[in-house]
């Protein structure tokens, strides 16, 4: 599992979000939610490693993360951020190997095994036919598809995922949420991962995380949440909404002002 302490992070000392605490359990989809600028990509990097933390700790199984190597760190979890950063010209099939790159040892490079897992995890996701092609000439939804491949190959027990499903189409940001739940429920991994949509943390994870401002707003899960509460909670969030639960699924709306359109 993955736990925050008291963790304060942002960019040249100046804080974005303040003491946030929490725990992100094993066989768990933990989603993060809240409107734009309220700290929620600040937060993944900053557990990521990628920006250091300004006060507070975050462990790995007991282990703080800022004490390990970034090989270590790698190696017990992942991260995909909202876009790629790739811009160089480069087959699909080698985006998805470097999943394996924290597993190597110094100047060992990827074996015939590994290219059949790399082939295998892309079957999972019906790009196949796109192994050997350029990474750059994929769409940005297939790109999205290629990177978390080469996560799922990193194969670490904390994931993290920035809005996986903001480069694709209704149907692949259904499949690809519910391939992601699937995954940390069935390996027993921990996954942490922000959205925007909250119909689509509703309905995929297990328990929710609401930041406002830089601060933890709310915690609860989904299944177990009444509509009254449901209700106050987004309504302080997003504006006057309405909240319906047909055969098992949470769907809510936003009420507009008629007067005023």
């Amino acid at each position: 599992m993955i736990e925050l302490k008291n963790l304060t992070a942002g960019y040249k000392g100046q804080a974005i979000v303040t003491n946030i605490s929490f725990i992100a359990y094993p066989n768990e989809l933990t989603g993060l939610l809240g409107v734009n600028g309220a700290g929620k990509t600040t937060l993944l990097k900053t557990m990521s490693g990628l920006i250091p933390p300004i006060h507070g700790k975050c462990f790995i199984s007991g282990k703080n993360i800022y004490h390990m190597s970034e090989k270590q760190r790698s190696q017990c979890l992942s991260f995909m951020p909202q876009r790629s950063s790739i811009i160089y010209d480069i087959p699909v099939i080698d985006v998805v190997l470097m999943g394996i790159t924290p597993h190597l040892r110094f100047l060992e490079t990827p074996s015939k095994k590994h290219r059949l897992l790399a082939l295998h995890v892309l079957a999972q996701f019906n790009l196949s036919a796109f192994a050997h092609r350029s990474f750059l000439t994929l769409s940005e939804g297939q790109k999205q598809l290629v990177v978390i491949a080469r996560n799922l190959l990193q194969n670490a027990s904390v994931m993290l995922f920035d809005e996986p499903d903001s480069a694709l189409d209704f149907k692949n940001r259904h499949w690809i949420l519910n391939h992601i739940r699937e995954l940390i429920v069935k390996s027993n991994r921990s996954g942490l991962i922000t959205l925007h949509n909250p119909n689509d943390a509703l309905n995929y994870c297990h328990r929710i995380i609401i930041l406002n401002e830089g601060k933890i707003f709310h915690s609860f899960q989904p299944h177990i949440i009444s509509v009254e509460e449901l209700k106050e909670t987004f309504t302080a969030i997003y504006g006057k909404i309405t909240v319906i639960k047909h055969q098992g699924q949470w769907m809510i709306g936003r009420l507009f002002d008629e007067s005023r359109v």
